[in-house]
Formats: structure tokens, C-alpha cells, sequence
């Protein structure tokens, strides 16, 4: 009787593993053995995963013209039968989120959801998506870049809107850069600051405007500070 189930055991079919299907946005690629990538992904229902894509460095990959950044993805994968990677079994690329023109300032952004999303994370997808569609949505990219990242550090919980003083909460007519954050009258308290431009505070308003050279020096130097204090910890 036990080796009649033995047998019939070893006849039957092996199941294969469910696959699962998702959006995403393609943050990294990283060459793997000869002709794979390990792929580093934000997925709309699954958060930030990393998969395995077999032979996807080969000019034959079926694969291979989609996986592209700045571009959502339409994937489909099976997990790993144990811990680790999942494998990409199909992948489809829809329209490109962002004109040649913005498309430097698109891969900064992913550089920055990349530090700002770990493995694991359960979101990212729809704060990251958001955050390029800002970007596309300014004629000068650089003043894009400034809005998008501010934005993109405001969804993901790392800073405040520019709108109203880091310290105390408040709104205020008047908000100052001092000591690398965002300050009303009264918390400044007499130390340095410089007022923060209006341009900054409510880009939106101001994206179809060319932003002075006062203006981006200061956002250069906001989002500078801030992914400074990022990267150090």
C-alpha cells in the first residue's frame, strides 16, 4: 500500500506555482552572471521586490526592450519556491511617463526612491508615480526636479510641505531656510535664515513659470540638504 502511493506520487504531475501580476516602475538593473538582470522594482500591490530576469541581457530577449526606466510596467512572476527572489516570467512597457528632455531629472528622482524605499516596503509605487508625473508637468525641468523631490520626500514621510514651519506647525505669510529647515518668524528666533521663495513654497502654481536663478539656487540647496541628511542617516 506504501509503495503504491510511493508510485503514484512520483507520477503525478508537478504543480506549478502561481504567478502574480502587477504595475510597476523599474528603479535599478543590475547585471547578473552572463545573461540575466536582477531587477529592482516598485510594484503598486506589492511594495519595493527584486526579481530575477533570466537571459534578459541577451539581444534576443523577448524581455529585454521592455524593461526600461521612467516607463510603467505591466509584470507577471512566480515567487520562489523558497526565500529570495521571484523570477520575471512576462513584462509589458507602457508609455513613456516623461519628454527626452526630463528624462535626467526623471532618473535623479529614481536614484532618490531608491534611497527611500527599502525592500520590503509595502509602498512607494503610487508616491513615486505621483512625483514624475509633477516632474513631466514643468517646462523647465530643473524646477521640476526641485517640486518633484520635495514632493516625493513630503509622500514617503521624510520632511513637511514648505508651506508651514517645521518646528512649530504653523502656517505662516513669511517662512525661513535656517539650519536646514523650514522655520516661521517666530522660531527662527533671531539666527540666520533666508525666506523661502514662493515658488518653492507652492510649485504647483508656478510650474508652467521659468523659475529665477535665485529660485533654483535655493531649491538645489533645500534638496541638497535634505539628501545629505538622507544619505548620512
Amino acid at each position: 500500500m506504501v509503495a503504491r502511493s510511493m508510485a503514484a506520487a512520483t507520477l503525478a504531475p508537478m504543480r506549478s506555482r502561481a504567478e502574480t501580476t502587477d504595475q510597476a516602475l523599474l528603479l535599478r538593473r543590475i547585471p547578473f552572471r552572463e545573461s540575466s538582470l536582477v531587477l529592482h522594482l516598485l510594484t503598486r500591490d506589492h511594495g519595493r521586490i527584486a526579481l530575477l530576469a533570466r537571459g534578459a541581457r541577451r539581444p534576443s530577449s523577448r524581455m529585454r526592450p521592455h524593461l526600461t526606466l521612467l516607463a510603467p510596467l505591466s509584470l507577471r512572476w512566480v515567487e520562489a519556491r523558497c526565500s529570495g527572489m521571484g523570477t520575471l516570467t512576462a513584462v509589458a512597457r507602457g508609455r513613456e511617463l516623461l519628454p527626452p528632455s526630463h528624462h535626467l531629472a526623471g532618473l535623479e528622482l529614481l536614484a532618490l526612491a531608491a534611497r527611500l524605499f527599502h525592500e520590503g516596503d509595502g509602498h512607494g509605487f503610487a508616491e513615486c508615480h505621483r512625483s514624475l508625473a509633477l516632474l513631466g508637468g514643468f517646462v523647465l525641468p530643473e524646477a521640476g526636479w526641485i517640486a518633484a523631490a520635495l514632493e516625493l520626500l513630503h509622500r514617503a514621510g521624510w520632511i513637511d510641505t514648505l508651506d508651514r514651519c517645521w518646528r512649530c506647525g504653523s502656517p505662516a505669510d513669511r517662512l525661513f531656510w535656517s539650519a536646514g529647515g523650514c522655520r516661521c518668524g517666530t522660531c527662527l528666533a533671531g539666527a540666520r535664515g533666508r525666506e523661502i521663495g514662493q515658488e518653492l513654497r507652492r510649485p504647483l502654481a508656478a510650474r508652467e513659470f521659468r523659475w529665477d536663478d535665485a529660485t533654483l539656487a535655493q531649491g538645489r540647496e533645500i534638496v541638497r540638504t535634505l539628501v545629505r541628511r538622507l544619505v548620512e542617516g
